[in-house]
């Protein structure tokens, strides 16, 4: 059991810093710089850099509007799913849909820019691992994306304010996209296909991320299940299926 307060910001130097966005655009940035890097000594093809940029410029506010589209489509919100485009608003952020508008903004891009789109996709899945493992310690300063009322125990949180313990969901979620980075950095050089990181990442992680929500804090189920529930099976069966069929396909 940890003692917890959330620390939302904090002031340098007379400016504010928002915890959660400071974790999330430093995991960010993280996480494309090691995309950045293996696709600068992987990738064949004329003006690199450039097209580095290209992509980099496409998928970054694709991402964003993703989590904010897919957050505004779940049973939480009480805004319409356009509202995802009103950026004026703190609409929310849903990570699967940050996603797949990420996924299909780098292969429209890396078509159009006469690269290997499933290569550009592996090495932004291992990168973006990295990004959720410190997303992740953002939302855990911010106080957000917090586990169900427990007892207290080695895997939750005592709420100082409130006098409750709550499982540590948020640092839990930090811990196993660090586990995911970790393996698919050491499986990269053994993949047997062009594809094969980007679908063992969102394979293993919605495996993960569905075992966690029975310990996530949320209040809309169905059938004892949550939304991102019903999301994370339906990317496991698609994604498993696609990975069969590719298997396939290279035997």
């Amino acid at each position: 059991m940890i003692p917890y307060l959330p620390i939302k910001s904090i002031e340098i130097f007379g400016a504010k810093i928002f915890m959660h966005d400071f974790f999330w655009n430093f995991g960010f940035a993280v996480g494309m710089i090691f995309t950045a890097t293996e696709f600068i000594k992987n990738i064949r093809t004329n003006n690199k850099v450039l097209k580095l940029l290209l992509l980099f410029l496409t998928l970054y506010p694709m991402f964003i509007l993703g989590t904010r589209f897919l957050y505004n489509l779940g049973p939480w919100s009480s805004h319409p799913w356009y509202y995802a485009f009103n950026l004026s608003a703190n609409s929310g952020h849903a990570f699967f849909g940050g996603y797949y508008f990420g996924i299909i903004a780098l292969y429209t891009a890396s078509k159009i820019l006469g690269i290997n789109p499933l290569k550009v996709l592996d090495y932004f899945s291992i990168g973006l691992a990295l990004t959720m493992f410190f997303g992740r310690i953002g939302c855990f300063f911010h106080g957000c994306c917090y586990g169900k009322i427990t007892s207290p125990g080695i895997f939750t949180l005592d709420y100082v304010n409130e006098g409750i313990s709550r499982y540590a969901t948020q640092n839990i979620s930090s811990i196993y996209n660090l586990g995911i980075f970790a393996f698919l950095y050491w499986y990269k050089p053994r993949k047997k296909f062009d594809g094969e990181l980007a679908l063992l990442f969102i394979i293993i992680y919605s495996i993960f991320r569905f075992f966690v929500e029975f310990i996530r804090y949320d209040e809309f189920y169905y059938l004892g299940l949550s939304f991102m529930q019903y999301v994370a099976i339906a990317n496991i069966i698609i994604g498993s299926l696609i990975y069969y069929k590719s298997i396939e396909n290279f035997e």
